[in-house]
C-alpha cells in the first residue's frame, strides 16, 4: 500500500486527527506500508508526505503535528462556526464568537488529551470554562495553551477533547468522549516554551496565552461530525 493510502486508513480507523508519531506508529504497527530497508517509519517521512502539493486536498495539519482528514476536517469547521447554542445564559453562542472574532481570524483544532480537559471527577476543567462576557475578559491568568507555531493573538481554536486513555490515577473519565466541546480565544501570537520551567514533556512545543470564550452545548461528537453534520446557525 502507498504510504498516503496507509495515512488515510490509520486516520479513518481512528475516528479523529493524530499526531504524525501516532500515524507513523500505527503503521508500523499494521505493516500497511513498508520502507523499502526494512526499518520503522520516520514521523518526517509522514509530515513530508502529507506537505506534498498532491495530498493537500486529502490532509489537514491541525498544529502541533495533529493530522485529519480534509473531508473529516470539512465537518468540524461547519460544527465551530454553525453549532447549537450554549445552554449557559451568560455564556455567548458560538456564533456570536464567530461575528465577534471570527472574520479574518484563522480557526485551529486544539486537541487535549483527558487528563488536561476534565477535573479528577470528571467534570469539565475549570479553566477551560467559558467567560461570562468575552468583550471585557477577565483577570484569571490561565497560562498557556500549546498551539501551531503559526497561531496569532485573535485566532479561534476548538477544542478535541480525544480518546487518549491517559490520565492521571483515579481520574474520570479513564477515556475521553471523541468530542468538540470548548471554542478559545488566542490573546497572544504562539511562543517557544523551551525557556518555560513548567514546560515539561511540552518544552519542545510552541503556546499561547487563551481565554475560553463559549462551549458547544451539547458537545458535538466526532461520530455525529463523520455524517455531515452542520447544524443550523441561532
Amino acid at each position: 500500500m502507498e504510504l498516503h493510502k496507509a495515512i488515510e486508513a490509520v486516520l479513518r480507523d481512528a475516528g479523529g486527527p493524530l499526531h504524525v508519531r501516532d500515524i507513523a506508529a500505527a503503521i508500523d504497527r499494521s505493516g500497511l506500508y513498508q520502507r523499502g530497508d526494512g526499518g520503522p517509519l520516520p514521523t518526517a517521512q509522514v509530515h513530508a508526505r502529507i506537505g506534498k502539493r498532491r495530498y493537500r486536498d486529502s490532509f489537514v495539519q491541525l498544529g502541533d503535528g495533529v493530522i485529519e482528514l480534509a473531508t473529516r476536517h470539512a465537518g468540524l469547521a461547519a460544527a465551530m462556526t454553525s453549532a447549537p447554542e450554549s445552554t449557559g445564559a451568560t455564556v455567548s453562542t458560538v456564533s456570536q464568537i464567530d461575528a465577534l472574532y471570527g472574520p479574518g481570524a484563522a480557526k485551529w483544532v486544539w486537541t487535549a488529551k483527558p487528563a488536561y480537559a476534565f477535573e479528577v471527577d470528571g467534570r469539565d476543567r475549570e479553566i477551560l470554562e467559558p467567560v461570562a462576557d468575552p468583550l471585557h475578559g477577565d483577570e484569571e491568568d490561565r497560562g498557556w495553551w500549546t498551539c501551531d507555531p503559526q497561531t496569532r493573538a485573535g485566532d479561534l481554536a476548538v477544542v478535541y477533547r480525544s480518546a487518549t486513555p491517559i490520565n492521571e490515577p483515579g481520574c474520570l473519565p479513564r477515556r475521553g468522549p471523541k468530542d468538540l466541546r470548548q471554542v478559545i480565544l488566542a490573546l497572544s501570537d504562539a511562543f517557544a516554551l523551551a525557556s518555560d520551567p513548567l514546560a515539561g514533556e511540552f518544552a519542545d512545543k510552541h503556546g499561547c496565552r487563551y481565554m475560553p470564550v463559549s462551549a458547544l452545548a451539547p458537545s458535538v461528537s466526532i461520530a455525529l461530525v463523520r455524517t455531515g453534520f452542520a447544524p443550523s446557525r441561532r
